[in-house]
């Protein structure tokens, strides 16, 4: 288990602090890239890949558009292959709501406040992720990877 507690200003505080304890569990960056935001590259784009109790295959990714630096859109995959956009990678959300990578409609997003600092905390194990931010009196969460890892395939 691990987990980060901080002070951001912006999405791009999560998605770094998400990849940070990510990578800390043992997921692997399957890809990544960056935009420039305030003069700074910054993580925008990011594929993990988790290994749950050692015999799983957990794919989640996390994108910030370029034109919404508020929104931080999550998906989990059935798989990854290099060779595919982000929005076509096999049995994401976007592939299945035929996205086009331009428009975002139906796509899980997290989405902080573009004008004022908040806490948050992200934590992650080899299952899952889990992250939290407090604007003010507001809290915003998101949950990605497996529900339960204890079940079996049969109780689900």
């Amino acid at each position: 288990m691990a987990y980060k507690i901080g002070q951001g200003a912006t999405i791009f505080d999560i998605i770094e602090a998400m990849d940070e304890v990510l990578q800390q569990e043992g997921w692997v960056v399957h890809e990544q890239s960056a935009q420039t935001y305030d003069g700074q590259a910054r993580l925008s784009y990011a594929i993990w890949e988790g290994s749950g109790d050692g015999n799983d295959k957990i794919y989640l990714q996390a994108h910030i558009p370029e034109d919404e630096n508020q929104d931080m859109y999550l998906d989990s995959m059935a798989g990854y292959d290099h060779k595919l956009y982000w929005f076509e990678q096999p049995g994401s959300i976007q592939q299945w709501l035929k996205c086009d990578g331009r428009s975002y409609v139906n796509i899980p997003k997290f989405t902080v406040s573009g004008d004022e600092r908040f806490s948050y905390w992200v934590y992650a194990d080899t299952y899952h992720v889990v992250g939290v931010a407090r604007m003010s009196i507001v809290y915003e969460s998101f949950y990605a990877g497996f529900i339960n890892p204890i079940a079996s395939e049969r109780q689900y």
